[in-house]
């Protein structure tokens, strides 16, 4: 975990009934390990950063789903959108005022033959 606020993003995608019937518990901080099964899940900082004066934060995560098919990809990224758009409250010890959704863009990754629905959001932090 490299900010406060990523032990509040996984609390909310392992919460997620319709993301765990989808990708089991293959959900990972930054990218995918080598071994990786699919479908599959991970997220990472794209950019932002705390204030520290004022103990809050503002950060861009992207939040990716693979799988082998389209359809189980879109249908994880669905479910990734349901979990995070629109959050506020305390998740994972974190308070997060609010979740806002900004895109998602598909993706096919030739040398894995894989479909990768790339998902933007931004996540305010509050600190202690």
């Amino acid at each position: 975990m490299t900010t406060l606020v990523e032990p509040g993003i996984l609390a909310r995608l392992q919460a997620s009934t319709a993301l765990a019937a989808i990708v089991s518990t293959r959900i990972y901080s930054g990218w995918l390990p080598r071994s990786t099964t699919y479908p599959a899940v991970c997220f990472f900082e794209v950019s932002g950063g705390e204030i520290a004066e004022a103990k809050v934060g503002r950060y861009r995560f992207q939040v990716s789903a693979f799988a082998a098919s389209d359809i189980t990809a879109k249908q994880a990224s669905n479910a990734i959108i349901d979990a995070l758009k629109g959050y506020s409250g305390i998740s994972g010890g974190v308070d997060i005022p609010k979740i806002i959704y900004l895109s998602r863009t598909r993706l096919r990754e030739d040398e894995t033959n894989l479909y990768h629905y790339a998902t933007d959001f931004q996540i305010m932090y509050k600190g202690e």
